[in-house]
């Protein structure tokens, strides 16, 4: 490919300046820190987008500081000893084992290739169609894996964390299973200790306790705990700035969950990530954990809710987080020379979703999108909203969250069901 066909790709991609500039939440000095500033607070965080619905367009934000928890009651010292020690049934050859304080590590593994999907072809300015329906098997329910950074009751600074909060119990009353990955914030005390273990991050090598909390029928809860990133006043920033180490403690919440489900090694069928914080998932499955069996058969799907926040941080961050040098590219995490979070997330996923169409067609159009319109039109069909809520009969808007989890089991199984016709 010549260097002229390769800059007119390039711009097929990118937003224009204009567009930049106008975008919520892609300001060129809104950017997170470099991590040797992570002990310094971010300059400036994102704002609200106007005129947003409770559910779409008010996302989990990187610095809004909202939900202050209160503080952690002390934990009995039962509880603090189990915390240090996986059981032998999590065990897995070849994963890092705690011993006391100390952790032993097996060699690292090469670096992955990073893979770039493949993409449907789709006109800059289709409008995204509804969700793809199918008949949902009442006999062959899925596993499903859900990893959200707020979610009722852990979490609740507004309407999103219910949203999330209600889904995975809707799902298993559906017959799913399911299990909702969230960091056990401050304050948080319930669960039992089900697993602890090593997680690298780079140079560094950070320690994860998980806590089983059951919530509903055929659902269960995972919460994280690590206290130097998850047990401070707020969740995103202190209500000025957002936390400088935001990318850090999020790509830490990403790797937990596929490091919990590659141990606990029951298959996964459909992995569910919602907004910023979540979205390395599908890159980290899709590289690092591309050849785990209880994980390789898994389809992603990424749910916006808010494209405004999209973890922009310094591209020093890649190796900091433990990441593929070569995911720092334009069909990668790139984005007007940052990462992007987000982007990473759309990329990488099998389908990406927001729940109304409203919102999808605003993203696709470039008027909400900050930026990203041009990978999302690049996904053609995989694009979606899964409610219509403008059409003839939307009514009110979102449906409750029972019928949105029946649509959510309707658009896991056609994703699914795609996706292992193509492979």
């Amino acid at each position: 490919m010549t260097d002229k066909t390769t800059k007119r790709a390039v711009r097929k991609t990118r937003p224009s300046k204009a567009m930049t500039a106008a975008a919520a939440g892609a300001k060129p000095d809104g950017q997170a820190p470099s991590p040797e500033a992570t002990t310094a607070q971010a300059a400036a965080s994102d704002q609200d987008v106007p005129g947003a619905t409770p559910h779409e367009g008010v996302g989990a934000g990187a610095g809004r500081g909202r939900g202050k928890a209160p503080a952690r009651a002390a934990k009995p010292a039962a509880v603090k000893a189990a915390a240090t020690t996986a059981p032998a049934s999590r065990k897995a050859a070849g994963t890092r084992r705690t011993v006391g304080a100390r952790s032993e590590a097996p060699p690292a593994p090469a670096a992955r290739k990073a893979r770039t999907p493949r993409r449907a072809p789709a006109s800059p300015g289709a409008k995204p169609a509804a969700s793809p329906a199918v008949a949902v098997s009442t006999t062959s329910p899925l596993s499903i894996l859900i990893v959200a950074s707020e979610a009722a009751p852990f979490a609740r600074p507004g309407a999103l964390a219910d949203l999330i909060g209600g889904l995975p119990a809707a799902l298993g009353a559906l017959g799913h299973q399911v299990t909702l990955v969230v960091p056990r914030y401050a304050g948080e005390t319930r669960g039992v200790p089900v697993d602890c273990f090593a997680v690298p991050m780079g140079s560094h090598v950070e320690t994860a306790a998980c806590y089983e909390v059951p919530i509903g029928p055929n659902a269960r809860a995972i919460l994280v705990e690590h206290p130097g990133f998850f047990e401070r006043e707020h969740l995103y920033g202190d209500g000025q700035a957002d936390y400088a180490d935001n990318p850090r403690r999020f790509a830490f919440l990403c790797r937990v969950a596929l490091e919990w489900a590659a141990r606990a090694g029951e298959p996964v069928d459909v992995v569910h990530v919602h907004d910023w914080q979540a979205a390395l998932v599908p890159v980290l499955l899709r590289t690092e954990w591309a050849g785990t069996p209880a994980l390789a058969g898994a389809t992603t799907v990424l749910t916006i809710h808010d494209a405004a926040f999209q973890g922009l941080c310094a591209p020093e961050w890649l190796g900091m987080l433990g990441l593929a040098p070569e995911l720092y590219s334009v069909n990668g995490l790139e984005f007007w020379g940052r990462l992007s979070f987000l982007k990473g997330g759309i990329v990488f996923s099998d389908a990406v979703c927001t729940l109304g169409t409203a919102y999808a067609r605003q993203l696709a159009s470039g008027e909400r999108a900050s930026g990203l319109e041009g990978m999302l039109a690049m996904r053609g069909g995989t694009f979606f909203g899964v409610v219509d809520d403008e059409g003839a009969g939307a009514g009110s808007g979102l449906p409750a969250v029972p019928e949105l989890a029946r649509r959510f089991a309707e658009v896991f199984a056609a994703v699914r069901e795609s996706r292992l016709a193509s492979a």
